[in-house]
């Protein structure tokens, strides 16, 4: 409750942001999206429902990867609204991309290799196909040399990263809490 609180304090300031203070609006917005979007996944009535059998086997951890993807996508989103907000460089923010793509691309194909993952397979998917289109967005960004040219490719495009990464977060979570929920831990 206090994030959404500060996250409307911050948006709905009238006067323009410090360089911090947009990070800050930027960073908490995503995450207010994400404690949203674990708070309504626990509250639907599917979640107390019966839970599909699957085995962990292991190394890599299922369990583990997804955590961890989570985890490196929410300092991919910090990386992300530094980057954007003049705190960081971009470098920054690619290395992160690199390894939440390799970390979200080893959930998928461990996903879809485990037996009894067959229901989760559509989640996982999506994963992947908007992992592809962040990448593709972000390329688009990178690859135009001069903004100042073309400012609507810019705006869109930087819109469409955010609203893509957004979807992307929120497919993570919803991945991950169905594997910690249906996953046996590995003996």
């Amino acid at each position: 409750m206090v994030f959404a609180v500060a996250e409307a304090v911050l948006g709905g300031a009238s006067v323009p942001l410090s360089q911090t203070m947009a990070f800050t609006h930027a960073f908490f917005g995503q995450a207010v999206f994400g404690a949203i979007v674990a708070t309504t996944i626990l509250l639907s009535p599917d979640w107390g429902g019966e839970r599909t059998p699957l085995t962990d086997k292991g190394w890599p951890s299922l369990r583990g990867l997804s955590r961890t993807t989570v985890i490196l996508f929410v300092l991919q989103i910090i990386l992300g609204a530094a980057f954007r907000h003049g705190l960081a460089g971009v470098l920054w923010h690619i290395m992160g991309a690199f390894l939440v793509v390799l970390f979200g691309v080893g959930v998928m194909v461990l996903l879809t290799q485990t037996p009894g993952g067959a229901p989760m397979r559509p989640a996982v998917i999506t994963l992947g196909v908007l992992l592809g289109i962040q990448v593709t967005l972000g390329m688009i960004l990178i690859s135009i040399s001069d903004q100042t040219k073309a400012p609507t490719l810019v705006l869109y495009s930087t819109v469409l990263h955010v609203i893509t990464g957004a979807a992307t977060f929120a497919v993570t979570i919803l991945t991950t809490m169905a594997i910690w929920r249906n996953a046996t831990a590995p003996q």
